[in-house]
């Protein structure tokens, strides 16, 4: 009962325990149950209506005072999935609980069924906004009665205080609502309440309120994840003006069959022009035209701390990235022809570099611009061959190295990477049928002025024997992952094996028809448990 509250924090901070530990922990003694607990409560998820309801009974004020802890102020992220029959239907009701038990609340993520996506919009989120500080929306939809033509909103009422005089017949709710979005600078909005929202649902007039504009209006949401959403472009200009200068991160998956709109380049340009203080910006957009060069340009311009963009980019980008000072990490998220990968401009800043897929010929001398480059991701790229690899072991700078298609490079390349003074972490995927034996030899035994490898993932296996893990073992003493899939058994001799670190990952690779080895062996130690798991409290 003496120990200090530091010391119970350390021990679970710096342990690894697993979800069922803490539960026995909290279990052998009050005092521990104060600590353990709160770490079991602080991540909720639910994915089918029983155990959500078993939640909302557990935490309701009729059996608060039969609680020895205050369960609800451990909670700092909910999810809520829609996946399994009957959906969880978050409504109203649903995000007023969650707003009165859940004080510490500051990550949200919902998804939303097909069915009810059409009244998220109207949801009273913004009962949340004091607290959240990161939201996830899956399926959001703000499309007035399906119908793109009788979306009302008017993205310059945003801008007009003039038209003021045409929300004369909106409640006094719905006035100061306006009002607040009229006013996106200003320090505070007015707040809202469940009694407002109620109000404002039995208005006829209450078609432009969108629930994830008034969350984000106060300026509290950092990073906002956005899978499949469904909006005008209104919507989105109206968005990222209320999420402004308080927006650092954005997430957003574009689905084709849901879109009003053909071009993703222009909701590029709103992020550029509203949000200046974006960090990192991130687009999948597949099905449409990769973004256009001057959408990009507006963002560069304008976002001046820009420091990760992933996105549908055309080749010829490269050409104005460095307009950007800020600029760390890009990803060309679409394919790129290889003739457009070309750039006569130095970014001494930019140090990770991915490319989803070159199409054509492409001599990677455009690497040579990137002085500090020190994660590369090249995936599919039929013509990389040995001569490619001299390109990329000229950049001494880089640590990380990914490759997905190299299937035409030999043992040569292998040898190559290995004599890289800084590279680290190495993947390598796919078939790879020009490499023998001494190529996957080569790859471990580096030379005496390169560091031991610190994660190695390779996909093919087959030529890969016993002899590889003994250098591994000895040489390597900074290993912390190794990922060998197909192995030959044929190839690795079980006795020698089980002498090595490598032992207890060998035993269960035996047991998979695949002979995938995962070292060390992987252990879920998510936090996330069932709410069954401890009713004794």
């Amino acid at each position: 009962m003496n120990i200090p509250h530091e010391i119970h924090v350390s021990i679970l901070e710096n342990s690894s325990f697993t979800p069922s530990d803490l539960l026995n922990l909290a279990l052998s003694c009050r005092q521990w149950a104060k600590y353990a607990l709160s770490y079991l409560w602080r991540a909720r998820k639910f994915n089918e209506n029983d155990s959500l309801q078993r939640f909302i009974s557990t935490l309701s004020k009729s059996n608060q005072q039969n609680l020895l802890f205050p369960y609800g102020e451990y909670i700092t992220k909910i999810q809520l999935e829609a996946d399994k029959l009957p959906p969880i239907i978050i409504d109203t009701n649903l995000i007023n609980f969650l707003a009165n038990v859940c004080p510490n609340l500051k990550d949200i993520q919902l998804q939303f069924a097909p069915k009810t996506r059409s009244e998220s919009r109207k949801l009273p989120l913004n009962l949340l906004s004091d607290r959240l500080i990161r939201i996830t929306l899956t399926n959001y939809e703000h499309i007035v009665n399906n119908n793109v033509s009788e979306d009302v909103e008017d993205v310059e009422n945003v801008e007009n205080v003039e038209k003021l005089k045409m929300l004369n017949e909106i409640s006094t709710q719905n006035i100061a609502r306006s009002i607040a979005n009229f006013f996106i600078n200003s320090p505070k909005p007015k707040p809202s309440n469940a009694n407002d929202f109620n109000n404002n649902n039995n208005n006829n007039n209450n078609d432009t309120f969108d629930a994830l504009c008034e969350t984000v209006l106060p300026g509290n949401i950092s990073s906002i994840r956005l899978y499949h959403p469904r909006m005008t472009l209104n919507i989105w200009e109206r968005f990222t003006k209320c999420a402004g200068n308080s927006l650092l991160s954005i997430r957003i998956i574009l689905k084709y069959a849901s879109m009003t709109f053909e071009d993703p380049s222009e909701i590029v340009i709103l992020f550029g022009k509203y949000c200046k203080n974006l960090r990192k910006f991130d687009l999948e957009a597949l099905q449409y035209p990769p973004i256009s060069r001057s959408a990009i340009s507006v963002m560069f311009d304008n976002c001046l701390k820009l420091e990760t963009i992933d996105a549908p980019i055309s080749g010829d980008a490269l050409d104005i990235i460095h307009t950007s000072k800020s600029l760390k990490s890009i990803s060309f998220s679409d394919v790129v022809q290889g003739e457009t990968l070309k750039t006569t401009f130095k970014m001494n800043n930019l140090q990770s570099l991915c490319l989803l897929k070159i199409d054509g010929p492409c001599d990677l001398l455009f690497l040579e611009m990137f002085p500090s480059l020190q994660h590369l991701q090249i995936w599919d790229f039929p013509l990389f061959d040995d001569d490619s690899v001299r390109k990329i072991c000229s950049k001494s700078s880089i640590v990380k190295l990914e490759l997905l298609k190299p299937t035409k490079v030999s043992d040569v390349a292998l040898a190559a990477f290995a004599s890289m003074t800084k590279l680290i972490i190495f993947t390598v995927r796919d078939r790879l049928p020009n490499v023998t034996q001494n190529g996957w030899f080569s790859l471990v035994n580096r030379p005496v002025r390169c560091p031991s490898w610190v994660r190695l993932s390779i996909g093919d296996g087959r030529k890969v024997c016993t002899k590889f893990f003994e250098i591994l073992d000895k040489k390597h003493e900074n290993l912390e992952a190794l990922v060998v899939r197909g192995l030959t058994s044929g190839n690795i001799d079980d006795s020698v094996m089980q002498k090595l670190k490598f032992a207890d990952a060998w035993n269960h690779c035996k047991e998979s028809s695949h002979l995938h080895l995962i070292w060390p062996k992987r252990i879920n130690n998510s936090n996330i448990v069932k709410i069954d798991s401890y009713k004794s409290y």
